[in-house]
């Protein structure tokens, strides 16, 4: 239904009212995995993830819009932001990105940045929450009994219900596991079926890119290139369920991240609560990224609105102009 209302708007060239109307809006755009086409697998464990062509295909057509800068206060201009800190983002996105003088935003998490690159076994270092993405997604299908958060679960994995065990089993156990940050819930899937199998599976090519943190030397590139690097918590989990203690632990940024920009990982309304906000100006960030682009009561400087587009023209036109927005909550773009 969505898709046929933008088509619908498009051909009435309403986004172009939209354009108007949000014209002191600023558009900040979020990214995470830009893989190469070839090695690209449109499932559960890259819902947030875009191949190359889609993500080119993206960039062009806001260039035909708009500049692009840093400046998060600029509403002329789009800026383009990068969640987590994977070698795609180095080794695919940023090539493109530098041949066409755009600059943009990698927010690090901690766990890669210390870790990713040196393994032996390279993938295992990834994200907790990449990990338990890619059990759900490659798993052989079958029945898996195992013990989360004290609970026994049977997990029946089939070829059309990964989107369903992922987000009714597995996502809550997650986030229900502070004390561990989710480590206990990936033991407990490796201990049934080992992620270190489902890793040695993957073509190399995709973990190299996928599930392969990026090194200091890189982000001292990309910063002498003009980009900024921030940080994005050490280890990525749900800040809202932490104590004040864990919460500041994890968002006092690495010393070798220089930008005074943070990006909350997840950055909804149920991941970030008022005390992140409250540690965040007292580690003296300037600003603060959320993931999410409707109205709330959070949003100030520490806790400014992204986007997401797609790559297909009409719907990227139908959310970047703000029509979408319109449409669902008669309200413009989110003005800090």
């Amino acid at each position: 239904m969505t898709k046929l209302i933008a088509t619908l708007c498009f051909y009435l060239q309403l986004h172009r009212l939209a354009y108007y109307l949000n014209r002191n809006r600023k558009r900040v755009i979020t990214f995470h995995n830009v893989l190469t086409d070839d090695v690209f697998d449109n499932n559960i464990a890259n819902g947030v993830s875009c191949s190359f062509s889609q993500f080119k295909a993206i960039i062009e057509e806001i260039t035909k819009y708009f500049p692009f800068s840093l400046d998060l206060d600029d509403a002329k201009t789009v800026t383009i932001t990068f969640d987590d800190g994977y070698q795609n983002q180095v080794v695919v996105a940023a090539p493109y990105l530098l041949s066409k003088g755009i600059p943009a935003y990698l927010f690090v998490s901690g766990r890669l940045l210390q870790k990713g690159g040196g393994c032996e076994e390279k993938g295992k270092d990834a994200l907790v929450i990449d990990l338990l993405l890619h059990w759900v997604a490659y798993t052989p299908n079958g029945s898996y009994e195992c013990e989360l958060n004290g609970k026994s679960v049977c997990l029946e994995l089939s070829d059309c219900n990964r989107y369903q065990i992922w987000g009714t089993i597995v996502w809550p156990a997650f986030v229900e596991c502070p004390s561990s940050k989710g480590e206990n819930i990936l033991s407990a899937l490796d201990s049934v079926y080992p992620i270190l199998s489902i890793l040695s599976a993957l073509p190399k090519k995709y973990v190299d890119q996928r599930l392969t943190g990026i090194r200091g030397e890189q982000l001292q590139r990309l910063a002498d290139n003009g980009w900024e690097i921030g940080w994005h918590t050490y280890s990525h989990f749900p800040l809202s369920k932490l104590s004040y203690k864990e919460k500041y632990k994890e968002l006092k940024p690495d010393v070798c991240i220089a930008s005074k920009v943070l990006s909350y990982p997840y950055g909804g309304l149920c991941e970030v609560d008022s005390e992140c906000l409250i540690i965040a100006k007292q580690l003296g960030y300037k600003a603060a990224v959320s993931n999410i682009n409707i109205p709330n009561s959070l949003s100030e400087k520490w806790f400014r609105s992204r986007m997401s587009v797609s790559s297909n023209k009409v719907m990227l036109h139908f959310e970047l102009s703000g029509l979408k927005h319109l449409i669902k909550y008669h309200k413009l773009l989110p003005k800090i």
